[in-house]
């Protein structure tokens, strides 16, 4: 079975946990799977959560937390033996081709194949829709500076398409 890095990408509030929860979820029907057998999920969100649900954001710790998802994500796929599917999803915003290298570059060292997924919303690029939406109290002025950040998709798939066949 091949192996995939999923990137999963967009503004808080766009719907993509949405969308890798759907993913999720065709693949484990497509595998004869439960859905927490169908891939391995790394998002940094998971670095805020404290054991009794409450999440805890702090800016001054961000660094810490990307290398946290980061050295999860490469864990999982020096294991080899995943799940069913060999499947790692990255679900963090990865706004700009800064934040998705170091998995890209994860990915060609384990051989994996790189995959990008969006939500399909129709707000997913704008800012006021998605602040109403976003799981975790994202300001609005924050999701407007990701979404002047935002690297189009088209030149991401690029950019990962130039690291593994170089």
């Amino acid at each position: 079975m091949k192996k995939r890095l999923i990137i999963a990408r967009g503004l808080p509030g766009s719907g993509k946990s949405t969308a890798v929860a759907e993913f999720r979820n065709k693949t484990a029907e497509r595998l004869g799977v439960s859905h927490l057998w169908s891939s391995r999920v790394c998002s940094t969100d998971s670095y805020w959560l404290r054991p009794d649900g409450h999440y805890d954001f702090n800016m001054r710790r961000i660094g810490e937390a990307h290398a946290w998802n980061k050295e999860r994500a490469e864990r999982y796929m020096a294991e080899e033996i995943l799940t069913s599917s060999d499947t790692v999803i990255i679900d963090n915003t990865n706004i700009t081709w800064k934040e998705i290298k170091p998995y890209v570059l994860l990915a060609k060292k384990y051989g994996y194949e790189v995959e990008v997924l969006e939500p399909d919303t129709s707000w997913r690029y704008d800012p006021i829709a998605c602040v109403g939406k976003t799981a975790h109290g994202v300001p609005l002025e924050t999701i407007k500076n990701m979404h002047s950040k935002w690297e189009p998709t088209s030149s991401i798939k690029g950019k990962i398409e130039e690291v593994l066949s170089a």
